[in-house]
């Protein structure tokens, strides 16, 4: 199953809870973009969107 797509208030929300500054919603959304493709859960796809990637629960089988 595939993740959804994050949508500009979500990268935010995101940005904000991992910065202390907090302030996405006043930095270029380039910036915010560059931030999210350097986060080890947040992949960038090849349609140019990014995926909040998740652990699944029980990998050790």
């Amino acid at each position: 199953m595939m993740n959804e797509p994050l949508t500009w208030s979500e990268l935010g929300e995101l940005y904000d809870k991992r910065n202390p500054s907090g302030a996405a919603k006043t930095l270029p959304m380039n910036r915010v973009f560059q931030w999210a493709q350097r986060q080890p859960d947040i992949e960038l796809q090849d349609d140019g969107t990014l995926i909040l990637v998740t652990a699944l629960e029980g990998g050790d089988g």
